[in-house]
């Protein structure tokens, strides 16, 4: 047996330290942890029997690995598939769509739901270029790399369209900008949401310059996505690579609706003990609470979905998924006219290889926005509303880029709250530091308040 220490946590086999030759490291600590974990064994004192199971267990697994016909750097996806996600064939109505499907958080795959937007029809590269191509999108590079920081920056849609043309691995993800808002329309189901964080706002229209009617439902922001893969004849020079994302999960809800192209969605459902274990790079998922997870804030998988190292990561083969939908062949994709809905905080990864044109649009709300029986009562739901009449919280006029990552209003507005109180916390503090002062001045020196203040003067303007 290679030479090895075990210390316990609890009873349990909790660290290992190398000895000479051990091997499999990492999978002698994942197993020694997984049996711990199962009751296999349970010992107090020296982890002798936990050690040796956990190094057989290793090394027996790593070995299995290594005889694999396939590689053991697999795409996500390839193992692990459980299932499908909901999917409708059918426009819902509003209050089904908010009581059924967003307060159950469940992911949803609404066949044909933006069919009939005027871009579904009508944006190609020829109509994006001479109505919109000045505006400028924001870019990246097609495989997302979130840990070694993709390569950003921002560019006229011309430009993206003639470099994604000629073989270069560019897409946008975007703020859409107001122009393009012309030939878009919200799904008439997404109306009827209300903030329930604020209820005396419940269904309260706005003040502002730009004024909003009361039964529209506060979105955040309109989200574009194009990517631009070379004709059949370029193609066939360059073999252009996949666009694909990391496994994460955003803070917001969404509603992704791809108007051209075709997508394969992956779903983990971060509730699962095993995407809670995945190395997250910002470390925000911190467990589940009432069914839900809980998060400091939106977060990513720093792996390679197209080539995942289950040697190093042995507890992904633990993970399931879910696709959007199995389709013949195995294959899961999001058609165009297609939308998905996906919950805030649910883990998943995207994947495009359609060729040429795709584009998507999205339009993302938060997590305390609800159906609102109120605002439903007034809002035109029998057909879908021209976008241009909504205004989100982040409105891009299409002249710039506009970095995505903004704070949600519920942050910005709970940052303003600890703001105002840690600032009524330190006047409180300084009153009564100010009050000792002259406390002390007036019964021990003789002194009085103004003396006190001129003393305390150095003191109050050094900050907490």
């Amino acid at each position: 047996m290679h030479a090895a220490a075990y210390s316990l946590s609890a009873g349990c086999a909790a660290e290992v330290t190398t000895g000479p030759g051990l091997e499999h490291l990492e999978l002698v600590l994942y197993f020694s942890k997984r049996l711990c974990a199962w009751d296999i064994m349970y010992v107090r004192g020296p982890a002798a029997s936990i050690a040796a199971a956990a190094v057989v267990i290793a090394a027996a697994y790593s070995a299995l690995l290594r005889r694999r016909p396939a590689p053991s750097r697999l795409a996500l996806g390839s193992w692990g598939v459980v299932g499908s996600i909901a999917t409708i064939e059918h426009t819902p109505t509003a209050r089904e769509f908010w009581t059924v499907d967003v307060d159950a958080w469940r992911p949803l795959l609404l066949r044909g739901a933006a069919a009939d937007m005027p871009a579904a029809r009508e944006w190609d590269r020829d109509t994006l270029v001479s109505r919109y191509g000045n505006s400028t999108v924001r870019t990246e590079r097609a495989k997302e790399d979130r840990v070694a920081g993709s390569q950003r920056g921002g560019m006229p849609l011309t430009e993206l369209l003639r470099r994604g043309a000629a073989g270069e691995d560019v897409y946008a993800i975007s703020n859409v900008a107001h122009p393009m808002t012309e030939d878009l329309t919200l799904p008439p189901f997404l109306l009827c949401g209300s903030d329930r964080s604020t209820p005396e706002r419940l269904a309260a229209p706005s003040d502002g310059p730009r004024q909003t009617v009361g039964w529209a439902t506060p979105l955040d922001e309109f989200g574009l996505w194009i990517a631009n893969l070379p004709t059949a004849s370029q193609a066939r020079r360059h073999s252009p690579e996949p666009r694909r994302t990391t496994v994460h999960y955003d803070q917001t809800n969404i509603l992704n609706c791809l108007l051209r192209g075709e997508k394969r969605w992956l779903f983990l459902d971060t509730r699962q003990r095993e995407v809670q274990q995945m190395p997250w790079a910002m470390g925000n998922l911190r467990g589940v609470d009432g069914g839900r997870p809980v998060f400091d804030g939106s977060d990513f998988v720093g792996i390679d979905p197209a080539a995942v190292d289950l040697e190093a990561h042995p507890q992904l083969w633990s993970v399931t998924m879910r696709e959007a939908t199995q389709g013949a062949g195995g294959g899961a994709t999001q058609r165009a006219g297609d939308c998905i809905f996906v919950p805030w905080g649910y883990a998943h990864q995207v994947s495009s290889a359609s060729s040429e044109l795709s584009v998507a649009v999205s339009f993302l709300w938060e997590r305390d926005v609800a159906y609102d029986p109120a605002a439903c009562a007034r809002a035109p739901t029998a057909m879908p509303l021209p976008l241009p009449l909504l205004l989100p919280l982040w409105w891009y006029s299409g002249a710039g880029v506009v970095p995505l990552g903004y704070n949600t209003l519920s942050q910005t507005r709970q940052r303003l709250l600890s703001a105002v109180e840690q600032t009524a916390r330190r006047r409180r503090l300084l009153d009564a530091a100010l009050f000792a002062r002259w406390w002390r001045a007036k019964h021990e020196r003789g002194g009085d308040l103004l003396t006190a203040r001129r003393g305390a003067s150095s003191w109050i303007v050094t900050p907490f």
